[in-house]
């Protein structure tokens, strides 16, 4: 008796202390938590380039990231962007920091150049318009447009709506400015589309586009979004941004897939899908889709056409087969 009454109380101490935290924090949960598909209140982080600069000295390119948080809490999305590696003096000091016996000597309020000052956010109750205690799902996928700058893509999978994020680091009068802009924000599926299961989202590249500032060619990836649990599948790509941020139509409308139909399942049938991306050469990188439980591999190509500035894309089926193993 005395050992559970011990247990009672350090459990009841562990809960007030945590309600504590939560008030002193400022920061209560943004989202209702009763959404039951996996990966809801998570909070999730990704890199993804965004800028590319010609490396004469290596005869190639330098990539910039910026690494992307999303807090799912407070319903946040936060973008750090470290400092622009263009100068000698601030590559130099960048390299240094990144070997550890330098780390080790400059843990005393150095100044060198932050990984993380650099930093803007964004309110993801308000870019995707979520009333107060609504369930929410986010995932995140960054991909290329066919430019220097890859696009962050934000999925909420209660809406089923897909918001397309761009961060970069303007000069103004010898000063750097970060920004963090929404892009476009759309949906997918329509009104007949049941709820989501458990969800993934990706990007591969389907397209190549030569790029005149960096004579290179860039990849131009589109989106894919599968419901794991129903077999379906979304694919979009990105359209061509004229001008700069702003609301804008960055990625075209969404076509659908049922994948249930080329596995031979029922509705009723459990179904487990999950994908990859495996990239034959230059371009237009096969989309892998296995079925755990009947352990069968489609492999889709998504075929892109240029009409304009817009892309309109099919979705087919290569090869099909069992990886089962042998009885």
């Amino acid at each position: 008796m005395r050992n559970r009454a011990g247990k009672t109380a350090i459990l009841a101490a562990l809960a007030v202390g945590i309600t504590v935290g939560w008030e002193l924090s400022g920061r209560t949960p943004a989202f209702s938590s009763s959404q039951s598909s996996a990966g809801v209140g998570e909070s999730k982080i990704i890199a993804g380039s965004i800028a590319i600069q010609p490396n004469p000295s290596l005869k190639t390119n330098d990539y910039q990231d910026a690494v992307y948080y999303l807090d799912y809490r407070a319903g946040r999305l936060i973008v750090t962007i470290p400092p622009s590696l263009q100068s000698t003096t601030a590559r130099r000091s960048m390299l240094d920091r990144l070997s550890l016996s330098k780390q080790e000597n400059n843990n005393n309020g150095s100044k060198d150049p932050s990984f993380l000052d650099n930093r803007v956010e964004r309110d993801l109750v308000k870019d995707f318009q979520i009333a107060p205690g609504s369930s929410a799902n986010f995932l995140m996928a960054v991909g290329q447009a066919g430019d220097v700058w890859s696009r962050l893509y934000v999925v909420e999978t209660v809406s089923r709506k897909v918001a397309t994020y761009r961060a970069e680091v303007r000069k103004v009068a010898n000063a750097s400015h970060p920004r963090f802009d929404l892009l476009d924000i759309r949906g997918f599926g329509d009104e007949h589309t049941p709820p989501l299961g458990k969800t993934s989202v990706t990007t591969g590249p389907i397209a190549m586009m030569l790029n005149h500032v960096l004579d290179a060619a860039v990849n131009q990836d589109a989106v894919y979004i599968l419901d794991e649990t129903n077999g379906r599948l979304w694919v979009s790509a990105p359209a061509m941004i004229q001008g700069g941020a702003g609301p804008t139509k960055t990625i075209e409308n969404f076509v659908e897939y049922d994948l249930r139909k080329d596995f031979k399942m029922s509705a009723n049938v459990p179904a487990r899908f999950v994908m990859t991306i495996g990239r034959v050469g230059m371009v237009n990188a096969p989309i892998y889709v296995f079925e755990e439980i009947s352990r069968r591999v489609g492999v889709y190509r998504i075929s892109p056409s240029m009409k304009g500035v817009q892309v309109r894309l099919w979705i087919q089926l290569m090869e099909f087969k069992s990886i089962a193993p042998e009885k």
